[in-house]
Protein backbone atom coordinates (compact mmCIF):
# COMPACT_ATOMS: atom_id res chain seq x y z
CA UNK A 1 0.00 0.00 0.00
CA UNK A 2 1.52 3.30 -1.08
CA UNK A 3 1.33 6.37 1.07
CA UNK A 4 0.51 9.57 -0.75
CA UNK A 5 1.60 12.40 1.52
CA UNK A 6 2.05 15.89 0.12
CA UNK A 7 4.84 18.25 1.06
CA UNK A 8 2.28 20.57 2.62
CA UNK A 9 1.08 17.76 4.91
CA UNK A 10 4.64 17.02 6.01
CA UNK A 11 5.35 20.67 6.72
CA UNK A 12 2.14 20.98 8.72
CA UNK A 13 3.04 17.90 10.79
CA UNK A 14 6.42 19.29 11.90
CA UNK A 15 6.43 20.72 15.43
CA UNK A 16 9.23 23.22 14.71
CA UNK A 17 9.48 26.01 12.19
CA UNK A 18 10.04 24.36 8.79
CA UNK A 19 11.22 26.14 5.66
CA UNK A 20 12.03 25.10 2.10
CA UNK A 21 14.61 27.39 0.52
CA UNK A 22 15.71 27.47 -3.13
CA UNK A 23 19.27 27.87 -4.45
CA UNK A 24 18.83 31.64 -4.62
CA UNK A 25 18.09 31.76 -0.91
CA UNK A 26 14.40 32.50 -1.24
CA UNK A 27 11.75 30.82 0.87
CA UNK A 28 9.50 28.66 -1.27
CA UNK A 29 7.50 26.95 1.49
CA UNK A 30 6.98 27.64 5.20
CA UNK A 31 4.74 26.02 7.77
CA UNK A 32 2.49 27.77 10.28
CA UNK A 33 5.11 27.40 13.04
CA UNK A 34 7.65 29.28 10.93
CA UNK A 35 5.27 32.17 10.35
CA UNK A 36 4.35 32.31 14.02
CA UNK A 37 7.93 31.93 15.28
CA UNK A 38 9.28 34.71 13.08
CA UNK A 39 6.24 36.97 13.49
CA UNK A 40 4.79 36.90 9.97
CA UNK A 41 1.21 36.29 8.91
CA UNK A 42 0.90 33.40 6.47
CA UNK A 43 1.89 33.35 3.68
CA UNK A 44 4.12 36.36 4.43
CA UNK A 45 7.39 34.42 4.40
CA UNK A 46 6.90 32.94 0.94
CA UNK A 47 9.19 34.57 -1.61
CA UNK A 48 11.26 36.43 0.97
CA UNK A 49 15.03 35.90 1.24
CA UNK A 50 16.01 33.54 4.04
CA UNK A 51 18.71 36.02 5.09
CA UNK A 52 15.90 38.25 6.33
CA UNK A 53 15.46 35.83 9.24
CA UNK A 54 18.99 36.21 10.61
CA UNK A 55 20.44 39.23 12.45
CA UNK A 56 21.99 41.89 10.22
CA UNK A 57 25.41 41.43 11.81
CA UNK A 58 25.68 37.82 10.56
CA UNK A 59 23.89 38.06 7.21
CA UNK A 60 27.09 38.20 5.20
CA UNK A 61 28.37 35.09 6.96
CA UNK A 62 25.03 33.36 6.50
CA UNK A 63 25.06 34.08 2.76
CA UNK A 64 28.57 32.59 2.53
CA UNK A 65 27.38 29.54 4.44
CA UNK A 66 24.48 29.11 2.02
CA UNK A 67 26.87 29.22 -0.93
CA UNK A 68 29.10 26.55 0.62
CA UNK A 69 26.09 24.41 1.40
CA UNK A 70 24.76 24.75 -2.17
CA UNK A 71 28.15 23.69 -3.52
CA UNK A 72 28.28 20.60 -1.31
CA UNK A 73 24.77 19.76 -0.01
CA UNK A 74 24.69 17.53 3.06
CA UNK A 75 22.71 16.89 6.21
CA UNK A 76 23.59 19.30 9.01
CA UNK A 77 22.21 18.44 12.44
CA UNK A 78 22.10 20.84 15.35
CA UNK A 79 23.59 24.32 15.45
CA UNK A 80 24.86 25.87 12.26
CA UNK A 81 28.29 27.26 13.04
CA UNK A 82 28.33 31.04 13.18
CA UNK A 83 24.56 31.39 13.41
CA UNK A 84 23.05 31.40 16.87
CA UNK A 85 20.04 33.69 16.59
CA UNK A 86 16.94 34.04 14.49
CA UNK A 87 15.40 37.44 13.80
CA UNK A 88 11.70 38.13 14.19
CA UNK A 89 9.83 40.64 12.10
CA UNK A 90 9.73 43.06 15.05
CA UNK A 91 13.55 43.05 15.18
CA UNK A 92 13.93 40.88 18.27
CA UNK A 93 16.46 38.06 18.16
CA UNK A 94 16.10 34.63 19.73
CA UNK A 95 18.43 31.62 20.07
CA UNK A 96 17.88 28.77 17.62
CA UNK A 97 19.12 25.32 16.69
CA UNK A 98 19.04 24.62 12.96
CA UNK A 99 18.93 21.34 11.04
CA UNK A 100 19.46 21.36 7.27
CA UNK A 101 18.83 18.72 4.61
CA UNK A 102 19.13 18.86 0.81
CA UNK A 103 15.99 17.79 -1.04
CA UNK A 104 15.12 17.22 -4.69
CA UNK A 105 11.99 18.78 -6.17
CA UNK A 106 10.39 18.99 -9.58
CA UNK A 107 11.82 22.50 -9.98
CA UNK A 108 15.32 21.63 -8.82
CA UNK A 109 17.36 21.10 -5.65
CA UNK A 110 16.31 22.91 -2.50
CA UNK A 111 17.17 23.01 1.18
CA UNK A 112 14.85 21.87 3.94
CA UNK A 113 15.49 23.73 7.20
CA UNK A 114 14.15 23.03 10.67
CA UNK A 115 14.50 25.90 13.11
CA UNK A 116 14.03 25.09 16.79
CA UNK A 117 13.52 27.98 19.21
CA UNK A 118 15.87 27.48 22.17
CA UNK A 119 14.50 30.34 24.28
CA UNK A 120 12.55 28.10 26.65
CA UNK A 121 15.39 25.58 27.00
CA UNK A 122 17.89 28.32 27.85
CA UNK A 123 15.44 29.91 30.28
CA UNK A 124 14.96 26.54 32.00
CA UNK A 125 18.73 26.07 32.23
CA UNK A 126 19.11 29.54 33.75
CA UNK A 127 16.31 28.82 36.25
CA UNK A 128 17.96 25.52 37.19
CA UNK A 129 21.30 27.27 37.63
CA UNK A 130 19.67 29.93 39.82
CA UNK A 131 17.95 27.23 41.89
CA UNK A 132 21.29 25.47 42.45
CA UNK A 133 22.89 28.77 43.43
CA UNK A 134 20.05 29.48 45.88
CA UNK A 135 20.44 25.99 47.31
CA UNK A 136 24.18 26.50 47.89
CA UNK A 137 23.47 29.88 49.52
CA UNK A 138 20.81 28.35 51.80
CA UNK A 139 23.17 25.54 52.86
CA UNK A 140 25.88 28.08 53.65
CA UNK A 141 23.48 30.19 55.69
CA UNK A 142 22.28 27.12 57.58
CA UNK A 143 25.85 26.09 58.35
CA UNK A 144 26.71 29.59 59.61
CA UNK A 145 23.52 29.67 61.68
CA UNK A 146 24.46 26.34 63.24
CA UNK A 147 27.89 27.66 64.17
CA UNK A 148 26.33 30.79 65.68
CA UNK A 149 23.80 28.65 67.55
CA UNK A 150 26.57 26.51 69.07
CA UNK A 151 28.52 29.62 70.07
CA UNK A 152 25.41 31.12 71.64
CA UNK A 153 24.64 27.93 73.56
CA UNK A 154 28.18 27.82 74.90
CA UNK A 155 28.05 31.49 75.89
CA UNK A 156 24.71 31.12 77.70
CA UNK A 157 25.97 28.02 79.51
CA UNK A 158 29.10 29.92 80.59
CA UNK A 159 26.98 32.82 81.84
CA UNK A 160 24.77 30.49 83.85
CA UNK A 161 27.84 29.01 85.54
CA UNK A 162 29.18 32.50 86.28
CA UNK A 163 25.87 33.59 87.78
CA UNK A 164 25.73 30.47 89.97
CA UNK A 165 29.28 31.15 91.14
CA UNK A 166 28.46 34.78 91.99
CA UNK A 167 25.48 33.64 94.01
CA UNK A 168 27.83 31.89 96.47
CA UNK A 169 30.42 34.69 96.58
CA UNK A 170 30.68 36.39 100.01
CA UNK A 171 33.55 38.79 99.24
CA UNK A 172 32.05 42.13 98.08
CA UNK A 173 35.10 43.03 95.95
CA UNK A 174 35.13 39.63 94.25
CA UNK A 175 31.38 39.91 93.70
CA UNK A 176 31.86 43.37 92.15
CA UNK A 177 34.62 42.13 89.83
CA UNK A 178 32.50 39.15 88.87
CA UNK A 179 29.52 41.38 88.05
CA UNK A 180 31.72 43.63 85.87
CA UNK A 181 33.06 40.62 83.96
CA UNK A 182 29.54 39.26 83.60
CA UNK A 183 28.32 42.64 82.29
CA UNK A 184 31.17 42.77 79.75
CA UNK A 185 30.42 39.24 78.61
CA UNK A 186 26.74 40.09 78.19
CA UNK A 187 27.61 43.17 76.13
CA UNK A 188 29.86 41.13 73.85
CA UNK A 189 27.15 38.52 73.43
CA UNK A 190 24.52 41.16 72.62
CA UNK A 191 26.90 42.78 70.12
CA UNK A 192 27.58 39.45 68.40
CA UNK A 193 23.87 38.65 68.18
CA UNK A 194 23.03 42.09 66.77
CA UNK A 195 25.52 41.80 63.91
CA UNK A 196 23.83 41.30 60.56
CA UNK A 197 24.37 38.07 58.69
CA UNK A 198 26.96 38.78 55.98
CA UNK A 199 25.38 38.97 52.51
CA UNK A 200 26.31 36.32 49.95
Amino acid sequence: MELHISGEQLLAAVADAALVVDRDGRIREANAHAHEQFGYEAPGLIGRPIDLLVPVAVRAGHAAHRSRFAAAPRHVFGDVRGLFNGLRRDGSAFPVRITLAPISTAVGPMTFALVHDLSESIENEEMLGQAKQDQRRAIGQAERALVRHDALAQAVFGLSLAIDALGTESDPDALRRGLIELSQTLHRLIHDLSEEEPST
